[in-house]
């Protein structure tokens, strides 16, 4: 191995063993390397800097060190078709290969949702076998960064395309699109993107099918109901603007015996019609809760339930 493809790969080696990553993308390793070259203090790497950072003479010195760490036994292939890696060198040997880094790669805007963030929250004891996840509409102009590329950090590079693979290696995958608008509510922790419990718990009223149905999705409000931000998860209930999920969140929290001052003015606006059901998906039942003005559709004892 040439000395300064030796000093590139042992680069990126180090900065993925700091941030404990088991999973290299082809863009992150052009995102590394691309860092790397401005500052080499050598006046002959200086000068390759200024020609490596065009994209086509970057492209390739990417593909020529991804393969020479692949000849060196530093990473393995997962899928060429989304150009991921796994990573084989000593240091991950302690880090075990998770199934989300790998979604994280391949789609660097997307966030884990559903019931597998209510896996993540604690919120549930479902084991899914598939993780799902939610990515914006139109990434181009979502404002979101790739996780571990801060702003500023572009060095002129295009933002890496996405992908949505439907499996990758023994893992399997559920994507779910929505309008940028709604693409909120977040977290970054360390390597990974994941809805916070308030948005989970919020589509999970939206959406009960991608979160184990209707009584998984109150029997997390109930499992969680001394850890909900109350002020943030109103907050996004008023960004989405659906008059509907006023009444079904508000019905649930009233259950649970939380309050909040928005509350009023909810109720206030709440009216009865064949859409104002608990849960979306079954026939308008005529037990209803007329503080709420909302139909009582679907079993709700696990808002009862002592946990």
């Amino acid at each position: 191995m040439q000395h300064n493809t030796k000093i590139y790969c042992q680069h990126i080696l180090r900065v993925l063993s700091q941030s404990q990553r088991r999973i290299l993308s082809t863009w992150r390793a052009k995102y590394l390397l691309a860092s790397l070259l401005p500052g080499e203090r050598s006046q002959d790497l200086k000068n390759l800097a200024v020609t490596s950072i065009l994209p086509g003479a970057l492209d390739r010195k990417t593909a020529r060190v991804l393969d020479a760490m692949y000849r060196e036994g530093m990473v393995q292939p997962v899928d060429r078709g989304h150009c991921l890696f796994t990573v084989t060198a000593p240091y991950a040997e302690h880090v075990s290969l998770d199934e989300r880094e790998l979604a994280m790669e391949a789609n660097p805007y997307a966030a884990l949702s559903h019931v597998s963030a209510l896996v993540y929250w604690g919120a549930t004891r479902l084991v899914p076998k598939r993780t799902l996840l939610i990515v914006p509409r139109t990434w181009r102009t979502c404002g979101v960064q790739p996780v571990g590329v801060a702003p500023g950090d572009e060095l002129g590079l295009a933002l890496p395309d996405p992908s949505r693979p439907e499996s990758l290696g023994r893992f399997d995958y559920v994507w779910t699109s929505v309008k940028n608008e709604w693409y909120f509510g977040f977290e970054e922790r360390g390597w990974l993107r994941v809805m916070t419990l308030e948005r989970t718990l919020l589509d999970g009223l939206r959406e009960p099918e991608r979160c184990g149905g209707i009584e998984e999705v109150l029997r997390a409000f109930s499992t969680s109901k001394l850890r909900i931000n109350v002020s943030r998860l109103v907050e996004y209930v008023n960004t989405f603007n659906l008059q509907v999920l006023r009444q079904r969140a508000g019905f649930v929290l009233a259950r649970l015996g939380i309050a909040h001052p928005e509350f009023s003015k909810w109720r206030r606006e709440a009216s009865r019609g064949g859409s104002s059901r608990l849960l979306a998906s079954a026939p308008f039942a005529s037990t209803h809760d007329p503080e709420w003005a909302i139909s009582i559709n679907c079993p709700i004892t696990a808002l009862e339930e002592d946990v």
